[in-house]
C-alpha cells in the first residue's frame, strides 16, 4: 500500500507540493488565531457536574445580584510609607472616573471605601499602606472589552503624587498579563524550535537541501494544523490557549522524526537500488508502515485524554491528536515529493547520489555509525547485567516521589515582574488574603423553604462551630457571626433581643406629649407583634411565666396609653367642656346653683391651647368662642341675669363644640392643659406609664433570662428586620431575597492556591456528607465556590482522569504495539521501560524543581502530560527499533538482529531523540511556569530515554527475551 502510495507522490510530487502550499497559505491568513478563540482561564474547563461548578449555579441562582459581574478587576493603591490625604484624593478621583459616564464600557459595580465607607476594614490594610479598590466586570476576564477597559485605566493612570504606585491586578490583569507571557512565550518557542531543529539537521546531514526538506514539510504541517484548531475553538471546541506552544514543539519535534525516519531509510536505500525512485519506493515501503504505527500510537495515546472529565486535558489530546494526524500526512507525501523533485541532489554535497550507483554499493558494515555497532556489541553480549544496571540507575529518581508536590498556583504561573504579580504581592503582605479571598459555602432548599426559621439557624450554628474546628479554618462568617465572630452576631440571639426592646424608664421631666405619640404607642404595639411572633416561633414559650406576664403587662401599657391619648387630645378636652358648659346652663334654667364662672375656665384653656398650637387662634370658631366669653363676662357681672347667661353658655358650648370637630379634621393634637384643675385635666401620664413600663421591664428581664437558661437560641424576627437596618443588611448579605438560600464564607488560613487550602475544602465537604449535621441542613442542596474550590476540584478530577487516562493509554499503545510487532511479549517489556523512564523522569524533575531550582512544586499539569507524551513518544522509538529487529530477526539469530538493529536505527533514534528533546527544551524561554517545567521534564524524558532506555536497556531485554519476543504469532526457532 505505502509502495503504491510512494508511486502516486512521486508521480504528482508537485500537484502534491502545490496543495499542500496552498492549504499552509490559506490557512496562515484565513484561519482565526488560537489566542483570540481560545480559553486560559482554567476555571473555564471545569466540567458542568463539579462541585464547583454546582456551587456557582446555586450562587446565580439564589443570589442573582452578586453574580452580576461576571470577572473582577483589582486596583491596588499602595505608599511604602502611609497613605496621605493626597493618595486618598487620587483614589477617590479614580473612583469617581471608573463610576462616571467617561468611563469604558463593561464595568460593574465599584466597591471603594468611598462609595461602601463600612468595608474600609477589608479595603484599606491595618498599616493604612495599601487601598483596594474592586471593579467588577460585566464580561470574562479574557474578553477584549475587559483588555480595553484595562488599557484605558493604564491611561488615566497619570500625575501620582509622589511615592504613589497603583497597580492593576485581579482576575482581569492577571489574564491580561499571561496572554502577554503566553505571545511572549509562542513568539520565543518558535524560534529557537525553528533555529535549533535547523542547527541539527544541518549537523545530520550536513547538507542544506536535506535540512530543507524537513523544515518545509514541518513548516507547512504546523500552519495547517494551527489554522484547523483555530476553526475548531471558533466552532466551539474548548481548546486551552498555552496548547500553542505544544503544537509548536510537538510538531517540529514529532514531524522532524518522521522526516528522518524516511530520510535515513531513503539514505539507506539508495546504496542498495539502482536508481532513486526505486530507493525511494522501497524507503517509503518499508518506513512508513513503521512511520504511521508510530503516529498511530502516539495519537492512540493523546486521545486517551480525551476521556478525561477536566475539559483543558479532555480537549487537549485531540487537539494535539489533529495537529499529529496532519503532520503524518505531510510526511509522508510532502517528504517524499521534495525528495523526488531533488533527487539524488538532496543531500548535496554529500557523495551519496543516485545517478552512479556502482558507487553506492558499500559493505553496509562501513556505513554504521561505529559507536551504536559498539553499543550493540556489548548489549548482545552482556545483556543481563547491563539491563540490571540500567533497571537499578533508573530507580534510583523514584526515591524523590515521595515528597513531590503539585502546583495549583496561578500566581506563580506569571513572571514575577509582571503587573498584576506585583500588585497581588502587596495584597497578601499588607491583607489577610485569606479573608479577601474566602470560599463560599452555599446552602440552598430547591423547595424554597425559609432558611431563617429557628430549627435551622441552631443547625447552623453547630454547623459553623464544627467549620471552625477545623485546622485550616481560621473564621467563618455567616449571618450568625457576620465578621467571623460570636459577639458581631450578637444581635440574633434571643435574649439580647428582648433585652434591647426594653422601654428606657423616662424622667419626671419628660415631655408628656411625646409619651403619648403614636412613636410611642407604634414602639409598644411593635413590641407586641414581636412578642407574638416570638410565641409562635419557640411553642414552649406560651407556657413560661415571663412570656405571659410580659404579654399581659405590655396590653395594659398598651390599653392605659390608649386611654391618656385619648383623653389628652384637644378635641375630646373640648367636648368635654363643651359638655360641662351645656350642664351649667341647664342648672342655671332649672335655678339650680351652678358656676357661670365655668366660661373664665374655658378661656384660659382656649387661650393655653392656642398658645401651643398656634393656627387655632386663627381659626373661626376660636375667635367666636373668645367675643362669647368676654360677653359672658359682662353677664355675670351684672345681676339677675341667669337667663341670659343661660343662653350664652349654650352659645358657648356650641362654639366649642364645632371648635372641637373643626381642630379634629385636621388632625390629632394633644394637650395636658395646666390652666384646667385636677378634676379636668387627665391623669398624669408619666407616672401612670411608668408605673406600668416598670413591671414591664422586669417581666421582659425575666423573659431574657428564660432564654438564657434555654441556651439563648438565634432567632431572627421578621418583625425587628422591617426597622433594623443592622439586621436588614445582614440578611441581605447572607441570605437570598427569599431567604430559601444561604451562605457562609470560610476565612482560610492558608494561601488560597495551597495544596493545604484544598485539603481544607476537601475537609469540609467531609464534614457535609457526615451524620453530624442536623436533619434540616442534611436534606439541603450546598455546594463551595471561590478559588481553593475550584483548585480543588480540579486536583480532585485530574486525580481521577490520570489514573483512567493512565490505563487508556497503556492498553491503546500496547494493542498498537500487539498489531504491528505481532506479539505479546515485546508490548509488555517495552511498556514497563517507558512506564520506567517516565518514573524516573518525575524523580528527575522534583529534585531538580523543588529542592534544586527552588519551586513551590510541580505544576499540576504536568504529570498527566508528562505521562501521555513519554509513553506515547517513547512507543514511536520502540516501533522504529524493534520493527527492525523483528525485520532483521525473519533471516538472522536474535543477537546479530539486535546488533544491526541498533548498530542501523541508534544513531537516527538518538538524533530524534535529540531533535524532539531539543524542540521541548525550546519551552525554557518561555516566561510561564508550567511552559518552562513540561519544556524541561519532556526534553530529560526523551533524551533520557531515547538514549538509555531504547538505545541499551531495550536491546538489552531483546536479547535477553531472544525469539520469545515474537510469541506467540511467530514459530521460535533459534
Amino acid at each position: 500500500m505505502f509502495k503504491a502510495i510512494a508511486g502516486w507522490v512521486i508521480k504528482f510530487k508537485y500537484l502534491v507540493v502545490s496543495f499542500w502550499v496552498i492549504l499552509a497559505a490559506l490557512m496562515a491568513f484565513t484561519a482565526p488565531s488560537l489566542q483570540e478563540v481560545s480559553k486560559l482561564d482554567q476555571s473555564g474547563f471545569m466540567p458542568a457536574d463539579s462541585d464547583s461548578a454546582k456551587a456557582s449555579a446555586l450562587l446565580k441562582q439564589y443570589f442573582p445580584n452578586e453574580s452580576a459581574s461576571v470577572s473582577s478587576l483589582y486596583l491596588i493603591i499602595y505608599n511604602h510609607s502611609t497613605l496621605n490625604q493626597n493618595d486618598m484624593d487620587y483614589a477617590h478621583s479614580l473612583s469617581l472616573w471608573l463610576s462616571s459616564e467617561s468611563a469604558p464600557a463593561g464595568i460593574g459595580e465599584i466597591n471603594s471605601v468611598f462609595s461602601h465607607p463600612q468595608l474600609s476594614s477589608r479595603l484599606i490594610s491595618p498599616d493604612n499602606t495599601t487601598m483596594l479598590i474592586d471593579v467588577g466586570l460585566l464580561q470574562s476576564a479574557q474578553d477584549q472589552q475587559s483588555e480595553n477597559i484595562i488599557t484605558s485605566i493604564h491611561a488615566q493612570i497619570t500625575n501620582m503624587p509622589d511615592g504613589l504606585e497603583v497597580f492593576v491586578s485581579g482576575e482581569a490583569g492577571m489574564m491580561k498579563d499571561l496572554y502577554a507571557a503566553l505571545a511572549e512565550s509562542i513568539d520565543l518557542t518558535t524560534i529557537v524550535t525553528i533555529i535549533l531543529v535547523s542547527v541539527l539537521l544541518l549537523i545530520i546531514y550536513r547538507s542544506p537541501v536535506a535540512s530543507l526538506v524537513p523544515l518545509v514539510t514541518i513548516g507547512i504541517a504546523y500552519l495547517v494544523s494551527r489554522g484547523v484548531l483555530g476553526y475548531m475553538a471558533e466552532a466551539g471546541v474548548n481548546i486551552w490557549s498555552q496548547l500553542d506552544v505544544f503544537i509548536v514543539v510537538l510538531i517540529f519535534g514529532v514531524g522532524t522524526d518522521y522526516c528522518l525516519f524516511i530520510m535515513s531509510r531513503f539514505r539507506e536505500e539508495l546504496h542498495k537500488n539502482q536508481t532513486r525512485w526505486e530507493a525511494l519506493k522501497t524507503a517509503l515501503g518499508r518506513i512508513s508502515a513503521v512511520v504511521s504505527a508510530s503516529a498511530i500510537a502516539l495519537i492512540v495515546g493523546l486521545m486517551g485524554m480525551s476521556i478525561a472529565r477536566y475539559q483543558m486535558i479532555q480537549t487537549m489530546g485531540p487537539s494535539l491528536s489533529v495537529s499529529i494526524a496532519i503532520t503524518l500526512l505531510s510526511a509522508i507525501t510532502i517528504t517524499p515529493a521534495l525528495a523526488s523533485i531533488f533527487g539524488g541532489k538532496i543531500f548535496w554535497p554529500s557523495k551519496t547520489n543516485a545517478t552512479r550507483p556502482e558507487k553506492l554499493a558499500v559493505s553496509p558494515s562501513k556505513d554504521k555509525f561505529r559507536f551504536w555497532n559498539w553499543v550493540g556489541t556489548i548489549t548482545t553480549k552482556h545483556p543481563l547485567p547491563i539491563a540490571l544496571v540500567i533497571i537499578g540507575l533508573l530507580l534510583i529518581p523514584y526515591t524523590q516521589l515521595s515528597h513531590q508536590r503539585l502546583s495549583f498556583d496561578t500566581i506563580s504561573e506569571l513572571p514575577q515582574d509582571a503587573e498584576s504579580v506585583i500588585g497581588f504581592n502587596k495584597l497578601t503582605e499588607h491583607f489577610n488574603i485569606g479573608e479577601m479571598m474566602p470560599a463560599t459555602l452555599v446552602l440552598a432548599d430547591e423547595n424554597g423553604g425559609n432558611l431563617s426559621n429557628i430549627a435551622i439557624l441552631a443547625e447552623l450554628a453547630d454547623l459553623t462551630a464544627s467549620l471552625e474546628s477545623l485546622k485550616g479554618v481560621d473564621a467563618v462568617q455567616s449571618v450568625l457571626q457576620p465578621d467571623g465572630t460570636a459577639a458581631s452576631g450578637a444581635a440574633l440571639r434571643a435574649a439580647n433581643q428582648v433585652l434591647g426592646l426594653i422601654p428606657v424608664e423616662s424622667s419626671g421631666n419628660t415631655n408628656p406629649v411625646n409619651l403619648v405619640s403614636d412613636q410611642t404607642l407604634a414602639g409598644f404595639e411593635f413590641i407586641r407583634t414581636y412578642l407574638q411572633e416570638l410565641g409562635q416561633s419557640f411553642p414552649w414559650l406560651t407556657e413560661e411565666t415571663s412570656y405571659r406576664d410580659s404579654i399581659s403587662s405590655l396590653d395594659n401599657i398598651i390599653d392605659t396609653l390608649q386611654d391618656i391619648r385619648y383623653a389628652a387630645q384637644i378635641d375630646t378636652q373640648l367636648n368635654t367642656l363643651t359638655g360641662q358648659l351645656r350642664q351649667t346652663a341647664d342648672a342655671l334654667r332649672l335655678g339650680y346653683p351652678a358656676q357661670a364662672e365655668i366660661a373664665f375656665l374655658v378661656k384660659a384653656y382656649m387661650l393655653e391651647s392656642a398658645q401651643t398650637y398656634s393656627f387655632i387662634a386663627d381659626l373661626y370658631d376660636y375667635q367666636q368662642a373668645m367675643l362669647k366669653v368676654d360677653k359672658l363676662a359682662t353677664l355675670i357681672a351684672q345681676a339677675n341675669a341667669d337667663g341670659s347667661i343661660a343662653s350664652e353658655l349654650d352659645s358657648l358650648a356650641y362654639s366649642t363644640e364645632h371648635l372641637a370637630f373643626v381642630i379634629g379634621s385636621q388632625g390629632v393634637f394633644y394637650l395636658f392643659p395646666q390652666s384646667l384643675p385636677a378634676d379636668n385635666s387627665p391623669a398624669n401620664p408619666v407616672e401612670i406609664l411608668l408605673g406600668e413600663t416598670r413591671l414591664f421591664s422586669q417581666n421582659m428581664r425575666s423573659l431574657s433570662n428564660t432564654f438564657t437558661a434555654n441556651g439563648n437560641p438565634y432567632f431572627i424576627s421578621q418583625t425587628l428586620m422591617q426597622t433594623s437596618l443592622e439586621l436588614d443588611s445582614l440578611a441581605n448579605m447572607f441570605y437570598s431575597e427569599d431567604q430559601s438560600g444561604t451562605r457562609l464564607f470560610l476565612i482560610l488560613s492558608d494561601s488560597p492556591y495551597s495544596n493545604e487550602s484544598m485539603d481544607t475544602i476537601s475537609e469540609v465537604k467531609a464534614l457535609l456528607q457526615t451524620d453530624t449535621l442536623g436533619s434540616h441542613i442534611s436534606g439541603l442542596d450546598c455546594g463551595i465556590q471561590g478559588t481553593s474550590a475550584d483548585m480543588q476540584d480540579i486536583r480532585d478530577i485530574m486525580e481521577q482522569d490520570f489514573t483512567h487516562i493512565q490505563l487508556i493509554i497503556i492498553a491503546g499503545v500496547f494493542l498498537v504495539l500487539l498489531v504491528l510487532l505481532r506479539s505479546i511479549v515485546a508490548p509488555i517489556y517495552l511498556l514497563l521501560t517507558v512506564m520506567l523512564s517516565y518514573g524516573a523522569t518525575m524523580g528527575i524533575i522534583t529534585w531538580l524543581f523543588q529542592d534544586v531550582l527552588g519551586h513551590s512544586g510541580i505544576s499540576f499539569m504536568l504529570p498527566i502530560i508528562l505521562f501521555t507524551l513519554i509513553v506515547a513518544l517513547g512507543s514511536d522509538y520502540n516501533i522504529f527499533l524493534v520493527s527492525r529487529i523483528r525485520e532483521e530477526s525473519e533471516t538472522k539469530p536474535i543477537k546479530e538482529a539486535v546488533k544491526n538493529a541498533i548498530s542501523s536505527t541508534g544513531g537516527v533514534i538518538v538524533a530524534c531523540g535529540l531533535i524532539l528533546g531539543g524542540t521541548f527544551a525550546a519551552m525554557l524561554t518561555s516566561p510561564i511556569l508550567t511552559m518552562y517545567q513540561l519544556g524541561a521534564a519532556v526534553a530529560i524524558g526523551i533524551i533520557m530515554d531515547t538514549v538509555i532506555v531504547r538505545g541499551i536497556l531495550v536491546p538489552s531485554l531483546a536479547t535477553i527475551v531472544g525469539r520469545w519476543n515474537w510469541w506467540p504469532f511467530h514459530n521460535l526457532k533459534k
